[in-house]
């Protein structure tokens, strides 16, 4: 279907579409799920005795033999800036194409009187932009430039950073909004600019686990948030448009929303800690058992004192 830009949907209060907010939102939420996945994992990992040595997971490292015999080692880091890169590439070409081309960024029609185009879809390609460059650099970081993972967090700072004011002034001077765009697009703001400071004081912080486990539940709540008013404030299906109007209640709704989505956050990251844990363990007590085994394999065969040197050794 293609729809002519100048005319397209006047009875909606806002040019805006659900799957321009629904896509970066599950973006972020998958972001902020997978970093507490992996943040929990090497916490975990880490506090438990010879853990480093009994697992070696896709958390940790993943390795692919090439042919001579030569083990190539890529740390999750490499394919989670893999996937950041597709997704934003797939994300600037959704903007510039969903509903009808966009791809001009001047109006060419009067070659006096040049006008900026299509500006909130060009907003949101140069978010997917610097979600890119951070996803280059976790490439690089793992494969030709090693001293680069130093910068990864300053990287994912900046890209909060431009996320945050770049919806700060996604609404400033729109000829068509409601007070509702504001208050949300605010909350936005607000956790892009969050999860900007805690992901930037890792650059100095970078041990520090509180901070990782923060700046994951400010990502979740991001991406959340995004899902949130894709539905709220567009609220646009292909022929359907059904935009949350300003009433108080929906005001009172919308900031006790805010907060039920950070409460949902700490409980994810609650779940999902819980559950790496029960992981490990069972992981851990399963190859326990098996080298108990291989032990007692050995012990077939020894003296008293042998057997109580070999346990020694092995524990």
């Amino acid at each position: 279907m293609v729809v002519d830009p100048e005319h397209w949907r006047e009875d909606c209060p806002l040019k805006g579409n659900t799957p321009g907010h629904v896509f970066p939102g599950v973006l972020f939420l998958t972001m902020g799920i997978w970093w507490t996945v992996k943040i929990s994992y090497r916490l975990i990992n880490k506090n438990s005795e010879r853990g480093s040595q009994n697992l070696a997971t896709f958390c940790q490292r993943t390795r692919f033999q090439r042919r001579g015999g030569v083990c190539l080692t890529f740390e999750a880091e490499f394919f989670e800036g893999l996937v950041l890169v597709v997704c934003s590439i797939i994300g600037i070409v959704g903007e510039q194409s969903f509903d009808y081309m966009k791809w001009t960024m001047f109006n060419s029609t009067d070659a006096t009187n040049r006008v900026f185009v299509h500006a909130p879809e060009w907003q949101h390609c140069t978010l997917y932009a610097f979600i890119c460059i951070f996803g280059f650099v976790l490439i690089l970081s793992r494969t030709v430039m090693m001293g680069l993972w130093r910068y990864e967090m300053f990287f994912a700072a900046l890209g909060f950073f431009v996320d945050g004011m770049i919806f700060y002034f996604h609404i400033q001077g729109r000829v068509v909004t409601t007070e509702g765009d504001h208050v949300t697009h605010i909350m936005i703001v607000i956790t892009a600019l969050m999860a900007s400071g805690f992901t930037l004081a890792e650059v100095w912080m970078p041990s520090d686990n509180l901070l990782k486990f923060v700046r994951s539940g400010a990502t979740i709540v991001h991406g959340t948030w995004f899902i949130q008013i894709g539905y709220m404030l567009a609220g646009q299906t292909f022929d359907t448009c059904a935009p949350w109007e300003d009433t108080m209640s929906n005001f009172m709704f919308v900031t006790m929303a805010f907060f039920w989505h950070i409460a949902a956050s700490i409980i994810i990251i609650a779940v999902i800690f819980g559950t790496v844990s029960l992981c490990q363990r069972k992981v851990m007590k399963r190859n326990r058992t098996v080298e108990l085994w291989g032990i007692d394999d050995k012990m077939k065969g020894m003296d008293d004192e042998a057997s109580i040197k070999l346990l020694y050794d092995e524990t």
